[in-house]
């Protein structure tokens, strides 16, 4: 069987061999492919935003995102004459956001988008797939993806137009549930988890026949055995790692008051404040920066290629050896708590940005689910974060069980282990139909 694997870093889509299977399959990769996304792309995945927002609370956050500015319009606690500076930067930002995207707002005319769709859905069949795809006699296209905005919409509806199969990975926890609509969707999709599932078949509308939770790849370092406590540098001194949100949330404010609190309480430097910021972040508007000097900052390297950091050794260390883990509701978080670390989540409004952890942990689906996590303690309040967080390091526990195995579950097979299986298992009728 002929597979073909792009676009971009495939996370090792049935390539490390250790399937038995492995063997039966032909696989190209097709890495960086650039081209030029088709109008109907463009178009149609635009609409279908704001045809599909009452399916996904992401959908209205990200269309609200669109025109309102990332910052209040009327921010607390920064004085009148920068509130005022603050309101008329604002109110720049909403009509200069206005005019570029003037015409979504033409999207939400029910009979116009309808009329607007039945014109791009000839379209599609005019999206070709590149010469080698169509003349590579592959069974499948296995696509990664992080949106359906660009080639991925289109080389859908080419392999749609020649019969080809398709199988779309989904590359983090939130892509389904805010970053992608399909108006072309691919024969099956793989996601996380089995909540994925339901969140497939509500806001997709898709048969849950087709969707896999195989987890994700780049995953899997949580399905292998981690470091045992013995490996790790245990040291008398207690820590606390800060992860980094991708969106604008005066975070840095957050780490310096945390730090100052345990140098104040445990004296200087005994408590150590780790701080990762997220490796693509927004800007933020308070301009603020960290003023403790104790506060040890994770300094990245060159990420053009991922946009990712490497999850290797060093960085499971990293969170393997934190007695506490904060953050906003992000993936980071979520991935200390597959490895059991004692976790605190902060839900805090920072009085300035419009897109604070507080405010967007109510208003994306995906982050909904991890609030219905109860066992999970959190801070509304910078005061009642940093107790929580104090609390918790005081009691802090080697490995702390959270029930997320309908997120994530670390106990399944490896992704390309079951990816593999689901290939063999249809290639017979997949071959008759080729």
């Amino acid at each position: 069987m002929r597979l073909l694997g792009g676009f971009g870093p495939t996370g090792g889509l049935g390539r490390r061999g250790n399937s038995k299977d492995s063997d039966n399959f032909d696989f190209t990769e097709i890495d960086d492919y650039e081209k030029k996304m088709s109008k109907y792309s463009k178009y149609v995945v635009a609409m279908s935003y704001v045809a599909m927002r009452s399916k996904s609370s992401t959908f209205r956050f990200k269309l609200a995102r669109q025109f309102l500015p990332e910052t209040k319009f009327f921010a607390s606690n920064i004085g009148l004459f920068a509130t005022l500076k603050l309101f008329f930067y604002s109110v720049k930002r909403l009509l200069g956001n206005t005019r570029d995207n003037w015409v979504t707002l033409l999207y939400f005319i029910r009979p116009l988008r309808s009329l607007l769709s039945l014109r791009f859905n000839r379209a599609h069949f005019d999206c070709h797939l590149p010469i080698e795809i169509q003349d590579g006699k592959f069974d499948w296209l296995i696509m990664p993806a992080s949106s359906a905005v660009g080639i991925s919409t289109d080389f859908l509806a080419g392999a749609k137009n020649i019969g080809l199969k398709t199988l779309m990975a989904i590359d983090n926890w939130d892509h389904l549930t805010g970053k992608s609509v399909y108006p072309i969707k691919p024969d099956f999709f793989t996601v996380m988890g089995t909540n994925d599932v339901k969140h497939a078949v509500a806001i997709h509308d898709c048969d849950p026949k087709s969707i896999l939770p195989f987890g994700l790849p780049r995953f899997d370092v949580y399905r292998t055995p981690i470091n045992s406590p013995a490996k790790l540098n245990i040291t008398t001194k207690k820590k606390i790692l800060y992860c980094g949100f991708s969106l604008a949330h005066s975070e840095k404010r957050i780490v310096d008051q945390i730090a100052n609190f345990m140098d104040d309480k445990y004296g200087e430097g005994a408590v150590e404040v780790c701080y990762r910021p997220h490796p693509g972040p927004l800007a933020r508007y308070d301009n603020y920066e960290i003023r403790n000097g104790r506060v040890d900052i994770t300094k990245y390297g060159n990420l053009d290629r991922t946009a990712m950091p490497d999850m290797d050794q060093q960085f499971i260390d990293v969170l393997m050896s934190s007695d506490v883990v904060v953050g906003a509701p992000t993936t980071l978080l979520l991935e200390a708590m597959l490895l059991g670390k004692t976790c605190v989540l902060d839900v805090t409004l920072d009085g300035f940005h419009r897109t604070t952890a507080g405010n967007s942990a109510r208003r994306h689906t995906h982050m909904l689910d991890l609030l219905a996590v109860t066992s999970l303690p959190r801070g509304k309040s910078v005061t009642e974060l940093i107790s929580t967080i104090d609390s918790s390091l005081q009691n802090s526990m080697n490995y702390k069980n959270y029930e997320i195995s309908h997120l994530y579950n670390v106990s399944d097979k490896p992704f390309d282990i079951q990816l593999m299986g689901f290939l063999t298992r249809n290639a017979e009728p997949l071959n008759a139909i080729g």
